[in-house]
């Protein structure tokens, strides 16, 4: 049991420490640093809620807030998976000189990942409490987090072993990601009238994933218990897909990187 516990202890002093690294990294050279990670979905959302905010926007309740929401949880994923997919790539001297479990680094950048956006969610909590919303259901919200990091880190284990084989995935990822971005209702909404993009998101992961959020945070409810068991579905066979993939592949790594 003794030795179990060192094992788990030296797993974690391990991801905490390619966390730091990472965080550090990212931020050197710039004069702002962690002011970013609260800038980039301010900047972004600025710019989106003037362009739609009377027109798709108009008929959404509190769509700031909806609008800003949908940008923060999407950032958490787009940043933790094209994260692990630099990863490994950019630790090759590390992976071919020691002996540590690979999955360490890609777990970090999970880590990072959550770090950026207790960030965000910080600046979203103020706006909440501007506009006069006190989000009772917040204590919830840590439960959908914990399910998204879960689905985060799936994807991110399939992509960061496939693109040590195929490098062009990354510049792919970019292009997939950005549709799938504009698939997921960030910016406007959907129902069951909205024809065949409403079809398409009953598949999106990330569609189940922003409405528990705004459901949660914005509107003080309860998420449907339809929706948190195809979120449970989604995080857990991401999950596992994405852990299989990586124990296949990950003993080429120290060669191809």
């Amino acid at each position: 049991m003794v030795a179990i516990l060192k094992y788990f202890k030296e797993q974690f002093d391990l991801i905490l420490q390619l966390t730091k690294t990472s965080f550090k990294l990212r931020n050197e050279g710039s004069y702002l640093g962690i002011a970013w990670y609260l800038l980039n979905p301010l900047l972004i959302f600025l710019v989106l809620y003037l362009v739609f905010a009377k027109r798709m926007g108009a008929d959404i309740e509190h769509y700031g807030l909806y609008l800003l929401l949908g940008l923060i949880v999407w950032n958490f994923l787009s940043l933790t998976t094209t994260t692990a997919m630099n990863n490994l790539l950019s630790n090759s001297m590390l992976i071919k000189s020691l002996n540590f479990k690979r999955e360490s680094l890609i777990i970090s950048s999970i880590m990072m990942g959550l770090v950026s956006h207790f960030f965000e969610i910080f600046v979203f909590l103020f706006f909440l409490f501007f506009f006069g919303i006190k989000p009772f259901l917040i204590i919830l919200y840590p439960l959908i987090l914990i399910l998204l990091s879960l689905f985060a880190l799936g994807l991110s284990f399939i992509l960061s072993s496939l693109v040590v084989y195929f490098r062009d995935l990354n510049n792919i990822w970019v292009f997939v990601s950005r549709v799938w971005w504009f698939a997921t209702p960030i910016f406007y909404s959907i129902n069951q009238d909205s024809g065949l993009i409403y079809r398409i998101n009953l598949f999106n992961p990330m569609y189940y994933f922003l409405d528990a959020s705004r459901d949660l945070l914005i509107y003080s409810k309860l998420p449907q218990l339809n929706s948190l068991i195809i979120l449970l579905s989604f995080s857990i066979g991401s999950f596992i897909l994405g852990h299989l993939i990586f124990k296949k592949l990950k003993n080429k790594f120290a060669e191809l990187t």
